[in-house]
């Protein structure tokens, strides 16, 4: 919006103000916002001079500045002194508001890549495949950064024992100057700047403004200028009228979507009570390169397009330039489209302010010619054109061809040959004017067109645009049983939606006929419903012995097992005499009985040992029954144990977005592990047990998985995700915790069969950060709800579920479990308008016994979390590098740096010990059998599912 007030000279201070807001479901970091400002008219003299470097203000009271190149503001070292308006009698002005979307807002939030790096990708891979690590340190050991004593770490200055300044040092240990990389090996950070400029002639200038913003949080950017005088004086003094057009463009990326236009405008308008006219008598005033019409006054705009326009002043009509005559115009006011609204422009045309009109309007960009809807290139011929026949139209209706293109009016569509009747679908429009009263012209990226919609928050019925009120909710109790309360982001409210393997027709959840076994529940009763391992899919399976697609299912023909190799796990192929031929027969020898498929004990292991593996012990926690159990480094059910792989440990792995990144403690001879350019890693943890990572890409909506080292990556499981984050491995019950905030949700995956369940949906608002306590059984979680954050945890069953900080707390982040002193740990990032500091937290696994560990200043912003034996670390999105402290003390530690820090933002990270913690639980070796998951419960106990 616009804003004007008076220096003590007389010259107008005019500002614009530029409003947004995050509606969610997601926070937004380091939105970039370009914005282009009429410094100077086109011969270099100054319009609106700008006397201060333009800023942010955030609702919560903090202030940031833009980036612009310093040598624009304030070159002639002007005074900027405020006055009433009352002094500036000499001037009144009109302003239009330029705002991002409905209420000032920048609208919903998908996805938390800040910048493409596709092109960087080459380069990272070939650096990770070249890398030679240095000075690893010794295994064994933690290698621990020497503490330092300053709470207040700046590491800018601070050097190694080597003299080298930590600010100097690349990933590889070296300094930039002394790099082995050849020039085209070394990676450079690349990343949107605002522009430079030479000389003293700018013209329009550009800057950006980076905005962070919370969940429902605001902020205004403020650009405050002076009206030159000298200039009006000297070059605008015939000018009756003055219009100044600021433009601002979100660049939206994957994860970053606006509502509404991307690009919006500000206007400010002074009219000019007494202007200087010099002409002739007879003649015009000189507006720019026109000479007006005698009765007509000089209007002159800055903008996108700096242009000089004759206008008529009222009671009177004509172009301004050749004719002024009395009269009134018979164009109504409501005909008038305003583009930034409606934004039906074409792919070369912009949304401009046109005086005549007092609106904006659709202009062909430079090089081009047309209406502004339909834009062909300056050299198109119009009378060259041929086009298609139009017998194919339908009735009266023709198309309307030109500039090379044809297209159809409202309910109808052009095919090539004519228009036709929009049968199924919206009709396809070009603005709203052409759509019902009831609708909305928005453009469908699936159709390629812009049709007519219903607004959101209606519904297409044969009555029209229906209200759809019955969908809202609040938790899964308000919906049908085939459908769940999920939050629409675009709408910025819950309401119900179809379940996983439901879609919905006739506005009715039914099941899709295409839906998992576990859905359909179709399979044969000779058939097991179990997951696909590459797709996820439940799909029926026939049991050893029978042949079939599953839904049907018969006994196969009796080949011997010794050509079908298809005997159970404890059964052996033997051949039996009375059946003349190769028989499965369970080994009964170790008290196992069955079919020779599939084969159990018949006694507990308290019974008869033998039915245990060499490796692994006959136990009986609790008193709740004997079961086997793998020894220490060894994994399996108990009935069969293999050991444990082996692989490198003691180090950090960091999730950069598109990389995950090792990083010793001594901070030399970091490297990539994994890198993608159009994933984004966010969650990251370790299964143990099997040598893998595992982590969450929010981008791609999935979770892949792959060796300690990075070498067999693969995507573990997708689909039912919407913005999958925080990710915690349950090694001993073979199962993965992921909290998604897209879904307000908390999800457990089976690591064997895939398997999956949401164990908490309600009451969760912004689940981020996700632990857990295998021998505990408890799951701790935090919410990062801007009412109302909070750290939860629960049984890891979904029983149980209890609060155990909502009060001193501001953006709960990344939560990890320290199993050296039984404590939970998590970052905060603090919230200042609580007089809330940014801190690392914990207590006690229990939930009692609070504490501070550190206390970090404003500005700070800590993310992931990881604890070893002596200190706790974590990530930041403000400063690079991995931060740490002493648990014990609050003794801050020298940050590790590590190659690529600048890239990107740094999410969760995790410590990679040599091998598992030594803890066990009651769902160890799958008491519920592999097609089933086990849960613990809390209490020493399990819950199969």
């Amino acid at each position: 919006m616009g804003d004007l007030s008076v220096t003590p000279d007389q010259s107008p201070i005019v500002s614009h103000t530029y409003d947004l807001a995050n509606l969610g479901p997601f926070d937004v970091g380091h939105l970039v916002v370009n914005f282009s400002w009429p410094l100077q008219d086109k011969s270099g003299h100054w319009l609106l001079y700008l006397p201060q470097i333009p800023y942010i203000q955030y609702s919560s009271g903090a202030r940031e500045i833009c980036e612009i190149d310093p040598q624009l503001i304030n070159p002639l070292d002007y005074n900027l002194q405020r006055r009433s308006k009352r002094q500036a009698e000499n001037y009144f002005y009109e302003d239009d508001s330029g705002i991002f979307g409905e209420q000032s807002a920048l609208g919903s939030v998908y996805d938390a890549t800040d910048y493409d790096y596709s092109h960087l990708t080459q380069q990272l891979l070939s650096m990770t495949e070249d890398y030679q690590t240095e000075d690893q340190p010794s295994a064994g050991s933690e290698d621990q950064p020497p503490a330092v004593e300053d709470q207040m770490y700046d590491f800018a200055g601070e050097e190694y024992d080597d003299g080298r300044q930590l600010s100097d040092i690349n990933a590889g240990g070296s300094s930039v100057e002394e790099s082995e990389f050849p020039e085209s090996e070394r990676v450079t950070q690349t990343e949107i700047l605002a522009p430079t400029y030479t000389g003293n002639t700018f013209s329009r200038i550009n800057f950006i403004c980076r905005v962070s913003l919370a969940v429902n949080e605001r902020a205004s950017v403020n650009i405050e200028s002076i009206l030159y005088p000298s200039t009006m004086h000297d070059h605008y003094s015939s000018v009756a009228k003055l219009t100044f057009h600021s433009t601002a463009e979100a660049i939206e990326t994957d994860m970053v979507k606006v509502s509404g236009s991307s690009k919006v405008s500000a206007v400010t308008e002074l009219t000019i009570l007494d202007p200087v006219y010099s002409q002739g008598p007879g003649r015009g005033i000189i507006c720019g390169e026109k000479e007006c019409h005698k009765y007509a006054f000089c209007h002159m705009m800055f903008g996108e397009i700096d242009q000089p326009i004759c206008q008529c002043p009222d009671g009177f009509v004509g172009d301004g330039e050749s004719n002024c005559d009395p009269g009134v115009a018979t164009t109504s006011p409501s005909t008038v489209i305003d583009c930034r609204t409606d934004n039906p422009c074409g792919s070369n045309a912009q949304c401009i302010y046109q005086a005549d009109s007092s609106s904006y309007v659709c202009v062909c960009r430079p090089g081009f010619h047309g209406d502004g809807y339909i834009c062909a290139d300056e050299n198109f011929s119009e009378s060259s054109q041929t086009y298609p026949d139009k017998s194919g139209s339908v009735g009266d209706m023709e198309p309307e061809c030109r500039f090379g293109a044809c297209t159809c009016g409202s309910g109808y569509r052009y095919d090539g040959s004519g228009c036709v009747r929009e049968v199924q679908g919206s009709p396809e429009c070009r603005t709203t004017a052409d759509c019902r009263p009831d609708q909305q012209c928005s453009f469908n990226s699936f159709s390629n067109m812009r049709t007519c919609t219903c607004e959101y928050g209606y519904m297409e019925t044969s009555e029209g645009c229906m209200s759809d009120q019955r969908d809202l909710c609040s938790a899964d109790r308000d919906c049908q049983p085939e459908q769940v309360c999920q939050f629409a982001g675009r709408e910025g409210r819950r309401r119900c939606e179809c379940r996983i393997g439901f879609l919905m027709e006739n506005q009715r959840c039914v099941q899709n006929p295409d839906a998992g076994c576990d859905i359909l529940k179709n399979c044969d009763s000779s058939a097991e419903c179990v997951p696909n391992p590459d797709t996820g899919k439940y799909e029926c399976r026939c049991i050893n012995g029978f042949v079939g697609n599953g839904t049907v299912c018969e006994r196969s023909s009796r080949i011997g097992c010794n050509v079908l190799n298809n005997c159970g796990k404890f059964a052996s192929c033997l051949f039996d005499q009375q059946d003349r031929g190769y028989r499965c027969f369970c080994d009964t020898a170790r008290g196992f009985d069955g079919d020779g498929y599939s084969c159990s004990p018949v006694q507990s292991c308290g019974e008869n040992p033998a039915v245990c593996d060499p490796n692994s012990d006959c136990v009986n926690p609790y008193g709740a029954g004997h079961g086997c159990r793998c020894k220490f480094n060894f994994f399996g059910d108990g009935l069969s144990c293999e050991p444990s792989p082996k692989y490198e440990g003691n180090f950090l792995l960091v999730a950069q977005g598109i990389a995950l990144i090792k990083v010793p403690f001594s901070g030399r001879g970091s490297r990539p592990v994994n890198i993608k350019s159009n994933q984004l890693s966010s969650g990251v943890d370790l299964d143990c047990s099997r040598g893998k990572i595992i982590w969450t890409d929010t981008k791609n909506k999935q979770i892949n998985i792959a060796d300690v080292d990075g070498k067999n990556a693969e995507v573990f499981i997708s689909g039912g995700f919407k913005f999958p984050e925080g990710l915690a491995v349950d090694w001993v019950s073979r199962n993965l915790f992921v909290t998604d905030p897209g879904t307000d949700s908390i999800e457990v995956i089976s690591l064997e069969n895939k398997m999956r369940f949401r164990i908490l949906e309600e009451n969760l608002h912004s689940p981020r950060g996700v632990a857990v306590h295998p021998m505990l059984g408890k799951v701790y979680w935090t919410d990062w709800d801007s009412y109302g954050p909070k750290v939860e945890m629960a049984n890891m069953d979904g029983t149980g579920r209890e609060t155990l900080v909502d009060f001193m707390i501001g953006e709960p982040n990344s939560i990890a479990v320290d199993y050296f002193s039984q404590e939970v740990c998590w970052t905060d990032a603090g919230k200042k308008e609580w007089d809330i500091k940014p801190k690392i937290d914990c207590i006690s696994a229990s939930g009692s016994g609070r504490r501070t560990v550190v206390e970090l200043s404003y500005g700070e912003y800590p993310y992931g979390i990881a604890i070893t034996q002596n200190s706790i670390l974590w990530t930041d999105w403000k400063k690079k590098y991995v931060h740490g402290v002493d648990k014990n003390s609050g003794t801050r530690q020298k940050p590790i740096p590590y190659m690529l820090a600048n890239i990107g933002k740094p999410y969760d990270l995790v410590n990679v010990p040599e091998e598992c913690p030594n803890i066990a639980n009651s769902c160890q070796g799958q008491p519920c059998g592999m097609n089933r998951m086990c849960l613990p419960d809390g209490s020493g106990g399990h819950t199969c599912r």
